[in-house]
C-alpha cells in the first residue's frame, strides 16, 4: 500500500469517528497528502509537522488497533559539509554532521547518487565513522578540536 492510500485510510479513520490517533501524546486532527500532520490541540495551522516514515507507520498502525509508539522523535542530523566521489557507477560520500554536544563527526559510505539531501542523511546514518585525523583531511575548514571524542 502506498503512502497516499495509507493517508486516506488514516483520515477516513479519524473523520469517521472510529477512534483517536495520537502522535507523541497529541491527538492527530488530519494528515495531508504531502505528509504533514496537524494536531487537534494546535491553534495555528503553521504548527504542522512533516512526518517521517516511522511516524507515518505509527499513525497508520493505530488504525488497526496497535498502541501508539512511545519513542520521541529523533532529530535529523545537521549536515555541516559533504564531499562526493563518483568512480564508474558508484557514489561514495563523506558527510560531516554536528552532534548534540556541539561537536562534529564524519562518516563515509555509498549512496544512490540521485538526491544529495537524501544521500547525505543516508551516509550520516549508515556510513562508517572516520577518525579525527581522517575527517580533518577531508574537512580542513572544520575545527578539529571539536571532533567527537572516541569512547
Amino acid at each position: 500500500m502506498n503512502d497516499v492510500m495509507r493517508i486516506i485510510r488514516i483520515n477516513g479513520y479519524i473523520q469517521g469517528g472510529l477512534g483517536k490517533i495520537t502522535l507523541f501524546g497529541k491527538e492527530v486532527l488530519c494528515v495531508a497528502l504531502d505528509g504533514y500532520c496537524t494536531f487537534a490541540s494546535d491553534s495555528e495551522k503553521d504548527d504542522a509537522l512533516e512526518l517521517n516514515d516511522l511516524q507515518l507507520d505509527d499513525i497508520y498502525n493505530q488504525t488497526y488497533g496497535f498502541a501508539p509508539s512511545q519513542q520521541a522523535p529523533t532529530p535529523e542530523p545537521k549536515i555541516l559539509a559533504s564531499r562526493w566521489f563518483r568512480p564508474r557507477s558508484d557514489t561514495i560520500g563523506l558527510v560531516a554532521i554536528e552532534t548534540s554536544q556541539n561537536e562534529w563527526e564524519a562518516h563515509i559510505g555509498t549512496a544512490a547518487g540521485h538526491d544529495v539531501v537524501f544521500d547525505e542523511k543516508f551516509v550520516a546514518k549508515w556510513g562508517a565513522a572516520l577518525s579525527a585525523e581522517e575527517a580533518h583531511g577531508f574537512f580542513p575548514h572544520l575545527d578539529n578540536s571539536k571532533y567527537k571524542k572516541e569512547k
